[in-house]
């Protein structure tokens, strides 16, 4: 179940960059923005490092009900108690989506939706708010920037992704009988395909950083056994040394 990730009236356009590059890190692909347009290679790109892809795909509307069209549960995030719609702590919707997620609700599309940075969401928005959700902090009346406070949630909701995918190092179950492959020989291996990749010099330095933090998240989602895992690192050392003339350990 991943959520689409909905930016009501966005007022600075270098947060809507930085929204589309933690939503890359965090493997989310789907955002829309409402009441705003985004301008071809404008501000927001300046800020996407990496998450130009979803900037490209990304659909604006001119209201929140078009916008929320097709989605099936709908969580505004706001600090301010709310006029409209139910509140959902916030431990009880991380534990909401994992329960819709162990469900098999993978076909029930969840919008997240966020304010603009000088007021949030407002009352005319509540009407189309399913819950309610405040992200909780230190200050009860504070709130954190747009940006951060997208890249707080889809952290939250990734790791709730994870436990329920199985992560490498992560769980102790056996696939077959064969024991799962560990998370210290996941991490050889990440340092072997990193090390080579960046000697190869396969992305721009400018996106290189991005890049690589959402390569290391995709293995990190690998789910491999022992076994898997052996052969896997095997064959990267057959091809990287083949790349170049001095052996590798």
């Amino acid at each position: 179940m991943k959520p689409v990730i909905i930016l009501v009236r966005p007022e600075i356009p270098e947060n809507i960059g930085f929204v589309a590059r933690s939503m890359t890190c965090f493997g989310y692909r789907e955002l829309r923005l409402v009441g705003a347009l985004l301008a071809r290679e404008g501000k927001a790109w300046k800020t996407a490092s990496g998450g130009e892809g979803i900037l490209e795909t990304t659909v604006c509307f001119d209201s929140l009900p078009e916008a929320l069209a097709d989605c099936h549960l709908v969580w505004g995030f706001s600090r301010r108690p709310n006029r409209l719609g139910k509140e959902l702590p916030w431990n009880d919707a991380l534990a909401s989506f994992s329960a819709a997620y162990d469900a098999g609700g993978s076909e029930a599309k969840l919008a997240l939706v966020f304010g603009p940075e000088s007021q949030g969401l407002q009352s005319m928005d509540g009407e189309s708010i399913g819950y309610w959700v405040a992200i909780p902090t230190a200050h009860a009346t504070m709130s954190l920037n747009l940006s951060h406070a997208v890249t707080t949630v889809l952290f939250a909701l990734s790791q709730v992704h994870s436990r329920a995918s199985g992560v490498i190092g992560e769980q102790s179950e056996a696939k077959e009988g064969i024991p799962m492959a560990n998370r210290e020989f996941l991490a050889l291996g990440w340092d072997l395909l990193s090390r080579e990749l960046k000697r190869a010099e396969i992305y721009p330095a400018a996106k290189a950083e991005a890049q690589f933090d959402y390569l290391q998240s995709l293995w990190n989602r690998l789910r491999l056994d022992q076994n898997e895992a052996e052969f896997l690192l095997g064959s990267l050392k057959k091809l990287f040394r083949a790349s170049h003339s001095s052996p590798m350990d």
